[in-house]
């Protein structure tokens, strides 16, 4: 049989969307990791179609956190009974995970309609059900190795975000925020009908960037931080999908998975930047407690000009020779194609078709 690792970062605008394929390469176990904006919807649909009907059958959809340009694909998809895609388990964090968590929350800023929509849509799917035994919260514990899951098809997923603290961050501005939308949170039959009213489901218009500080690491928003982030790997080959993770609590993790392994840098084969290359998701101590060949870059640039500049040159300070796998050449990528500065710089960057497609040699 022969095998092979793959990950799709689908061109899906500003947002991700990624088809991640292992296993036998004539019929591959399945994960999707996000849905990307509702703008870029088709992306995704196409790229589904392009797998035979009786083989939509996914491991894992997993919903990082409740940003439009991560869940809004997903709302679309769960009501597209043409596709006919099904998932075995489906991996949110919304309003009964956030309840669950029974300690005082602090004060945050952000609105989760989108997540009670998905939740109203996911009491048909299996909801989280790898994390029964942890209140159904997928969730990092406070102390001790990262924990580790096996998925059929014999991949492993090692959970790296979010933890509860993160989770509490964003209980009291989902309250907030749905209180002042006139929603209950967790009226599944509310939601369901407001969703029912939104029949062409498009993404909001573009908020204003939070994270326009220039700043290593300084990504304080409420929905980033409880990103679900984690490492696959199959048959020897680990990838780290960052989703837009706060970067301290990638870091925490890497480094209890790090003295868990008896190593002091966790050996990756690829990793797929949090945030789109944000600087305010990335510092030295994430990159110099990981050790990678390549890092992939999912966005066009639209709204919030990601990558930032300063990442990729972090990239070429502490990944010295690494590849730069980016998914769309624009204006915010297409600036490090010239020779030149890439040498200066000391990375290898890589363009469609080959920066959207990654398949590792097994």
């Amino acid at each position: 049989m022969s095998h092979h690792y793959s990950i799709n970062c689908l061109p899906c605008g500003h947002g991700d969307s990624i088809l991640v394929e292992y296993g036998d390469r004539t019929d591959p176990s399945r994960i999707l990791i996000d849905g990307g904006p509702a703008s870029h919807y088709e992306t995704l649909r196409e790229a589904l179609r392009a797998i035979p009907k009786e083989r939509r059958s996914f491991e894992l959809l997993v919903v990082s956190h409740i940003d439009t340009d991560h869940i809004d694909g997903a709302l679309i998809l769960l009501q597209d009974e043409d596709l006919g895609a099904t998932f075995n388990d489906v991996w949110f964090n919304g309003w009964p995970q956030l309840e669950s968590i029974s300690v005082n929350t602090p004060p945050d800023v952000f609105a989760p309609q989108q997540g009670e929509f998905l939740g109203s849509l996911l009491q048909e799917h299996h909801w989280n059900a790898s994390f029964q035994e942890y209140d159904g919260r997928v969730a990092v514990p406070n102390s001790g190795p990262p924990p580790s899951l096996q998925l059929s098809g014999g991949a492993t997923i090692t959970l790296l975000s979010p933890p509860d603290t993160k989770l509490l961050a964003l209980r009291k501005a989902w309250t907030r925020a749905l209180r002042e939308a006139g929603m209950k949170p967790g009226d599944w039959v509310e939601a369901a009908a407001r969703l029912a009213q939104r029949k062409e489901y498009k993404p909001k218009a573009p908020r204003k960037d939070v994270f326009a500080a220039k700043a290593f690491g300084s990504d304080s928003s409420a929905a980033n931080g409880a990103s679900i982030a984690f490492i696959l790997e199959y048959q020897g080959c680990k990838v780290l999908f960052g989703a837009d993770a706060h970067v301290a609590v990638l870091t925490n993790a890497l480094h209890r998975l790090a003295e868990q392994q008896g190593v002091e840098r966790v050996l990756l084969d690829a990793v797929k930047l949090p945030h789109h290359g944000s600087m305010a998701n990335i510092d030295g101590e994430f990159l110099d407690v990981i050790k990678s060949p390549r890092f992939l870059v999912s966005t066009n640039g639209a709204h919030f000009g990601h990558p930032d500049p300063d990442t990729i040159r972090l990239l070429a300070d502490r990944a010295p020779g690494a590849e730069i796998r980016f998914n769309y050449r624009s204006d915010t990528t297409q600036i490090w194609e010239d020779t030149e500065l890439a040498a200066t710089q000391n990375i290898r960057p890589i363009y469609p078709p080959d920066g959207q497609v990654l398949d590792l040699t097994l």
